[in-house]
This record gives C-alpha cells, sequence and structure tokens, in this order.
C-alpha cells in the first residue's frame, strides 16, 4: 500500500512511503501507532481516502491519502 501524507505528518514522515498492509481503519491507526508513538494522537485523529473517497477498508495495492485534522480561523 502506498500511504501519501498530508500537512503535520507530511512534514514529520516525508510525501509519502509503501507499506505492507490490508485491513480496515481500525488496524491501519493501530498499525501506524506502533509505527510513529510519537505522532499517535495525531494518526488517531486522521481520516483517510482513495480514489477520491473517504474509506475504512483497505487493500495493499491501494494508495491512500492519510489526512491529519485541520484546524482554521
Amino acid at each position: 500500500m502506498k500511504l501519501i501524507y498530508f500537512s503535520i505528518l507530511k512534514e514529520k514522515l516525508g510525501a509519502s512511503e509503501d507499506i505492507d498492509f490490508e485491513g480496515n481503519e481500525t488496524h491501519l491507526k493501530e498499525y501506524l501507532c506502533k509505527k510513529y508513538p510519537a505522532l499517535c494522537d495525531i494518526i488517531k485523529s486522521c481520516r483517510f481516502a482513495k480514489e477520491n473517497e473517504y474509506a475504512s477498508e483497505f487493500k495493499n495495492e491501494d494508495t491512500v491519502l492519510v489526512i491529519p485534522p485541520v484546524s482554521g480561523g
């Protein structure tokens, strides 16, 4: 699976990375929290999208956008 990071995650982790993963949103968040414990609070609030829609089930061949929470003013 290719993960494409945005915002603070892009600053901390780079633009993208490839991982070997299949599963649902909960398991993906758990996987990423274990891999990046210092970013777990942000990861828990992320949304994931593929094919221009939010998604919660993923296959290894997917390209997934990792979208952290944003604030505006």
